[in-house]
């Protein structure tokens, strides 16, 4: 590999200085690299040329999941260099970053390919059904869009009624989301390697309330209710806490396994369970 492409966090000066620096050790070794000139927080995907081999995302583990969400379409490989706290994404150090870039000259990694979902929004409104799509490589977010507002809805499994929840929202993860929020509002962490979708209500008004894990070949579909007067209420969903779209009751939210897959670079043998030590341990 040795043509590139350097999305760096705008905000982040140690991101930009590596960027700059990447880019003229890449060049010296004969490489091509194009460096993302479009606003932070958003990647023109027509700004890549058509001759990249492989990207590199220069931030954390937030970075990392904006560029999936955006150009999780274009079935390029991802290596992450980490300018920030520790994180399962960003898996180089950016000490490590140039010592990555000659092993990926010599073709030296490997790839996994992590899981995505994807959603319908069905919005009613009167004869009006309006389809929105969108894709997460972490979770998919659904809560309500005032300040200690409990969000009632119910959930439907490929159809068949599953519960009506009433909580602060509802989290719809992927194995590599099940370390992130999924595990803060008390979810089980997967392999990311593993084929599934995990339901996690968030502070549900409930004592039996628990993570559901279900295949991958499953659908799930939310319905928003009717709030606890009966009344309309409004919620809002997150795609990796990037995007977000409105909801009002009668809307319906449809998740199921994305066609494409995040690429992730890997370069060394530490398995997931390793990494999960390392993340119990310092925390």
């Amino acid at each position: 590999m040795k043509n590139f492409f350097v999305i760096a966090n705008k905000s982040k000066k140690e991101a930009i200085d590596l960027q700059d620096r990447l880019s003229e050790y890449i060049i010296d070794k004969g490489g091509v690299c194009a460096i993302d000139e479009s606003p932070d927080g958003h990647t023109d995907v027509n700004g890549i040329p058509s001759n990249t081999e492989g990207i590199l995302v220069l931030g954390g583990d937030g970075t990392m999941l904006r560029v999936s969400h955006e150009l999780g379409g274009l079935d390029l490989p991802l290596l992450g260099i980490n300018t920030g706290n520790i994180g399962y994404l960003t898996a180089v150090d950016k000490n490590e970053a140039f010592g990555a870039i000659d092993r990926m000259f010599s073709d030296d990694y490997v790839t996994e390919p992590r899981m995505m979902v994807s959603s319908i929004i069905i919005k009613q409104d009167g004869a009006a059904v309006n389809n929105l799509e969108n894709k997460a490589l972490n979770e998919i977010v659904i809560k309500g869009n005032k300040p200690m507002q409990l969000l009632v809805v119910s959930v439907y499994i490929n159809d068949q009624f599953l519960k009506t929840y009433e909580a602060d929202g509802i989290i719809i993860s992927t194995p590599t989301g099940s370390t992130g929020y999924n595990l803060s509002a008390g979810g089980p962490v997967l392999n990311p390697s593993a084929d599934m979708m995990i339901l996690t209500p968030i502070c549900p008004h409930s004592m039996n309330s628990r993570s559901l894990v279900f295949s991958s070949k499953d659908t799930i579909r939310i319905i928003i209710e009717k709030g606890r007067s009966e009344g309309i209420q409004g919620a809002e969903v997150y795609y990796d806490a990037t995007d977000m779209e409105a909801l009002v009751t009668g809307d319906e939210i449809v998740v199921k396994k994305a066609e494409q897959v995040s690429k992730i670079v890997k370069l060394t043998q530490e398995s997931f369970l390793e990494t999960l030590q390392k993340k119990l341990r310092d925390n």
